[in-house]
């Protein structure tokens, strides 16, 4: 019988999860050992919109879904599994962004 690694088995259910259901957010340490925010959504056959965010950069791109494959780290923490994309991108980004912080205030409420 085959012994598997919990945490190889994990990141491969994670990024099935990704791959399959390319929208959500989620939290990471950066390199920089920054906290970053990032949001995403799939909205065009593989064309992906991502929003990210830390101390010091607000990124907002669009970009095929095998390079945003490579930006997510493996240490993150997904927080948010469906996000609404509006035509406005900016009215977008404001709703995403609540979304965000409404989450993040809840979770640090209640895992205190």
């Amino acid at each position: 019988m085959k012994k598997y690694n919990i945490k190889n088995l994990i990141f491969s259910i994670k990024f099935l999860i990704l791959y399959f259901f390319m929208e959500g957010a989620c939290v990471y340490l950066d390199v920089d050992n920054f906290s970053t925010l990032l949001m995403y959504k799939e909205i065009k056959p593989r064309i992906v919109l991502y929003v990210k965010y830390n101390f010091l950069e607000f990124k907002v791109k669009y970009i095929s879904i095998f390079d945003f494959l490579n930006l997510i780290p493996e240490n993150n923490i997904h927080i948010i599994s469906s996000l609404p994309y509006i035509n406005d991108i900016q009215l977008t980004i404001d709703v995403w962004r609540n979304m965000a912080l409404n989450k993040l205030n809840f979770l640090n409420r209640f895992t205190h």
